[in-house]
């Protein structure tokens, strides 16, 4: 009886976390931007460069820092070698030499060796691009938080309008399934012609057409958004926030009073720190005709027999300075500062040309929005009027003195001028956001 309610108890815990992971995500804007922060890709490996570039600096001031290692070695002599030395010295015959061997068998050696970098320029620069290089490697990241944030929020926007979209065709379908029945309802009756009938279930069969295409298009779109979040793509999602709602949180009064400067854009921001780091790497090559100064010290213990034993170790102790001096290359030095501020210009070039495009982006971004403003006000004019043409349209219909094609057209026009306007509010959200980028908000 136990192992039964523990199975059940078992069971139902499986049911309930499995039933919990594929429970749809409600999200809104806001939370799917902070989604995206935490899961996607892209900002998950940003975020491992600025690590990155933090222990590369580490590894280049460490050469800076003294250097200290140890030794030690055990040789075996199994044939030792031989040296020739004059007969003579031993009473032998001139003119003969003598195999004797200065090696004794077994020799046991340990030591510890310490070395300081006193001066070395290219060091010290190199020390400054690695933290100039980090810093970069953090604007970076700061320009991917921006890009994911970016296209989280065209993603979001993207499924919503369609998502609207949708509600309209839902809606029109709606007025048509009633206007089929009771068209066919009046045709039983004789009142009325088949054709009547034949438009309405085209007009019909068109709509449940556009609807299922609709709906694919949108669990694709979601798709899209998930994997900009970095979510599982077949993950459910809900999205909460409506276009007002997006209206009014892109107000272009947040942003119409704002005045352009490219100095707060952080793509400016990035070509400026890859300037600094390669006015470094001049100056580092530069440096290369600088003398360089190492400390150094050592101290060893040597132990020599013919057995494997050491009575005795013989100490051996030193401390010095080295100075290596540059004096000629064959100009290898020379290329490289001529590369490097080559490379210089071209990134100076590179920025001009970045400027004059953040501002062109500026102007469009202007451009785009007047013009959606506009699109917008003429979009809602449009379908005030095609609901007044409809409703005037369905009353004479009504009364028996207007016909079903002119019906079938005006909603059709009042159903294409509610999805104009869906699609001129998604492109002044849209206008509004891409001013927001430009301005480097």
């Amino acid at each position: 009886m136990k192992r039964l309610v523990f199975l059940m108890l078992s069971y139902g815990m499986f049911i309930g976390s499995y039933a919990q992971a594929d429970a749809p995500l409600n999200l809104s804007l806001e939370e799917a931007i902070a989604m995206g922060s935490k899961y996607n890709v892209t900002l998950k490996n940003s975020a491992i460069d600025v690590k990155l570039a933090e222990q590369k600096v580490r590894e280049i001031m460490s050469s800076g820092f003294p250097q200290l290692n140890g030794t030690g070695s055990l040789n075996d002599y199994i044939k030792s070698p031989i040296s020739l030395i004059p007969a003579q010295i031993f009473g032998g015959p001139a003119g003969t030499y003598q195999e004797v061997s200065f090696v004794p068998k077994y020799s046991l050696a340990g030591g510890v060796s310490a070395s300081q970098l006193l001066f070395n320029g290219s060091y010290f620069l190199g020390v400054k691009a690695s933290r100039e290089y980090a810093e970069f490697v953090e604007v970076q990241l700061q320009k991917s938080k921006f890009d994911v944030e970016r296209d989280i929020t065209k993603a979001y926007l993207t499924v919503l309008s369609t998502q609207e979209t949708q509600a309209i065709l839902r809606e029109t379908k709606a007025r048509i399934d009633t206007q089929l029945y009771n068209v066919k309802e009046i045709y039983k009756q004789g009142l009325i012609e088949k054709l009547d009938v034949d438009r309405l279930k085209l007009v019909q069969s068109q709509l449940t057409q556009q609807l299922d295409q609709l709906k694919s298009a949108i669990g694709v779109l979601k798709s899209v958004l998930n994997l900009q979040m970095g979510v599982d793509v077949n993950k459910p999602t809900n999205l909460t926030t409506n276009l007002d709602e997006l209206n009014k949180m892109f107000s272009l009064e947040n942003y119409s009073k704002v005045s352009f400067d490219a100095s707060n854009k952080i793509e400016l921001k990035i070509i400026n720190k890859g300037l600094e780091l390669q006015k470094l790497s001049v100056k580092a090559n530069q440096m290369g005709y600088y003398p360089t100064l190492v400390a150094f010290g050592s101290y060893q213990l040597n132990g020599q027999n013919n057995k494997f034993d050491f009575p005795k170790y013989y100490k051996t102790a030193i401390v010095g300075l080295q100075l290596n001096v540059p004096i000629f290359d064959g100009f290898s030095k020379d290329a490289k500062i001529k590369q490097a501020k080559l490379t210089l210009e071209q990134a100076e070039n590179s920025k001009l040309y970045l400027q004059n495009a953040l501002t062109m982006a500026y102007i469009n971004a202007n451009n785009n929005l007047s013009t959606a403003k506009n699109q917008l006000e003429l979009n809602k004019q449009t379908l005030t009027l095609a609901e007044l043409v409809y409703n005037t349209t369905k009353t004479k219909y009504d009364l028996g003195v207007g016909s079903s094609f002119e019906l079938i057209t005006a909603d059709s026009d009042f159903k294409n001028s509610k999805i104009q306007y869906i699609i001129s509010q998604y492109n002044l959200v849209t206008a509004i956001f891409d001013l927001k980028t430009a301005l480097g908000k």
